[in-house]
């Protein structure tokens, strides 16, 4: 009898560890989880980008290399960026929408058309923001791009500039969701764009694409100004240009190579603290904002020119010259398809390269300098001498 209690009472014991036991694990696995949440941050409209906001950019110079691969996602990442050498300062200034002009206003302050409502415009230097790489025999001036910032996401809605002083506004059929708000870690968003400029007397331009963005990250941003908890979107781009210019004798529809755009996002400045772009892989652009209610740890200045190659004349019918970021290094063309046309070897920054071989269309130019670095530009080979 004593032997069959002492045997009931060790089953006993041994069930309440096995169930004590359980019970502390997952205590255990909530704490940790609910720890891995709270260390996570979360990004709305009301600590983004909005009306009245001026943010300035550092460019980085040519040459400039990542310390950190892109490709690595997951949570409590740490990426380092304070050795950034910067080239040029591009300042930006979102003007709100209702100390604009009463055109603006008429178009992206319309409460009868919801979806391209605007809180507020960027102006450009150029043509950046619709990706036109060509030289027009008129005058572009007074660049804006429209944005709207609400609860559920930051949308670019449309664009407006003059051709020699005549105003032209394109409010976009559909609206680019950049980021969806709330931005959490692991959410996915798929948002489409599409739009078409008409250009008076010379044909048009449109463009269509879809965006894949994917919140990939979290974790600590170092900079020359200082850490930063941040959130990392990763969104890749598949767009699609129509280009008519009867001037050219040019009707063309461009498949973009796959653009994957990446941006460290933190709720305690507005905008993007890092930008961060690439092009079948290879990085193109790096923007990391100027911290100005920062010290300054250390930074690196650089003379020259942005990292970025230009072509005169663009459209050709004979020959370019180009002029690349670094002194030396190799060329390529691509056609749209992907394949290579021309190859060859930069030395003194610029080369000469002959295309009056090439078919009528739109080619990319690719240059890699003999330090790594990476650029791109649009050549449009034209028959009109």
């Amino acid at each position: 009898m004593a032997f069959i209690l002492t045997l009931k009472l060790s089953i006993l014991a041994i069930y309440n560890y096995s169930t004590v036991k359980k019970h502390l694990s997952f205590a255990f696995i909530f704490l940790f989880y609910h720890a891995c949440l709270q260390a996570q941050v979360s990004v709305d409209g009301s600590n983004f980008t909005g009306p009245s906001t001026q943010i300035t950019y550092l460019t980085s110079s040519p040459g400039f290399a990542l310390d950190f691969d892109l490709e690595t996602a997951g949570g409590d990442l740490e990426w380092d960026i304070t050795d950034f050498e910067s080239a040029v300062e591009q300042v930006e200034f979102y003007e709100d929408i209702a100390d604009m002009g009463f055109f603006y206003q008429l178009v992206f302050s319309n409460p009868g058309s919801p979806e391209v409502l605007a809180t507020h415009a960027i102006e450009s230097v150029d043509l950046e923001g619709i990706d036109v790489d060509i030289d027009l025999p008129v005058e572009l001036s007074d660049v804006y791009q429209f944005y709207r910032n609400d609860t559920t996401g930051y949308y670019e809605v449309g664009l407006a500039f003059s051709v020699s002083g005549f105003p032209l506004v394109t409010p976009y059929d559909d609206t680019d969701r950049i980021y969806k708000f709330p931005l959490t870690f692991d959410e996915r968003d798929t948002s489409s764009v599409a739009f078409e400029i008409e250009l008076p007397t010379l044909g048009f331009y449109g463009q269509d694409g879809m965006r894949y963005s994917h919140v990939d990250a979290w974790g600590t941003l170092t900079t020359p100004y200082g850490e930063y908890e941040v959130l990392r979107v990763r969104a890749e781009r598949l767009i699609t240009d129509t280009i008519s210019i009867s001037e050219f004798g040019i009707e063309q529809t461009i498949e973009r190579p796959l653009q994957i755009d990446y941006a460290w996002i933190s709720p305690d400045h507005p905008g993007e603290i890092l930008r961060v772009s690439t092009i079948e892989g290879q990085v193109v652009s790096i923007e990391l904002l100027l911290d100005e209610d920062e010290d300054v740890v250390s930074t690196k200045q650089t003379d020259g020119d942005p990292a970025m190659v230009r072509i005169s004349p663009n459209p050709a019918s004979t020959a370019v010259t180009a002029h690349f970021p670094a002194d030396l290094g190799t060329y390529f063309i691509t056609d749209l398809t992907g394949k290579t046309v021309a190859s060859g070897s930069v030395r003194g920054g610029s080369h000469v390269i002959d295309v009056s071989a090439f078919a009528a269309g739109v080619y990319l130019l690719g240059f890699t300098s003999t330090e790594g670095h990476f650029a791109v530009a649009k050549l449009v080979r034209t028959d009109l001498r």
